[in-house]
């Protein structure tokens, strides 16, 4: 254990530190997905998506946490179990990862082995925000298929996971 003098600029910092903003990226870029979905939602029959409209819901949105966004969403629309789960799974993961990842693993950290350690934690959690991201984008592909049509005119799989909310 290496409790004082930690040189963080080594190489298996630099790895380390490098997965953490990977990760955190994964999870902002999650979160913007669903924003973009809740504001395709809410614009479905109103034609393509003008900068401004989503640059509205973005800045709407901006500052409230990923658990707000998933209540808004599943407001809106009907979420598959497994998007559900991954979402929710998601939501546990952003908080440890921004708010007590660095607090929590401080002394796993000063092991000789600990940034690798640490960077082989990250992994997989950046992998499910990736995961679930993917499926938020396919429905957001769905529903932005279907923002020029009318109730009617829609893909009947998208209607039903909108109206069965």
């Amino acid at each position: 254990m290496r409790a004082e003098g930690l040189d963080y600029s080594g190489p298996e910092f630099k790895t380390m530190f490098a997965n953490y903003g990977l990760t955190a990226i994964a999870a902002l870029a999650l979160e913007k997905s669903v924003m973009l979905l809740i504001a395709a939602i809410d614009n479905i029959g109103k034609g393509d998506l003008p900068k401004e409209v989503l640059h509205e819901y973005l800045q709407k949105y901006r500052k409230k946490p990923l658990g707000f966004l998933i209540t808004e969403l599943e407001k809106r629309i009907l979420l598959t179990p497994d998007i559900k789960t991954g979402l929710e799974k998601a939501l546990i993961d952003r908080n440890m990862i921004i708010h007590h990842f660095f607090v929590e693993e401080y002394e796993t950290m000063l092991l000789d082995e600990g940034p690798k350690l640490l960077s082989n934690r990250l992994r997989p959690i950046r992998d499910s925000f990736v995961a679930v991201h993917s499926k938020i984008d396919d429905l957001l592909g769905l529903v932005s298929a279907e923002l020029n049509k009318t109730k009617t005119e829609m893909n009947p799989d998208v209607r039903r996971l909108l109206t069965e909310k």
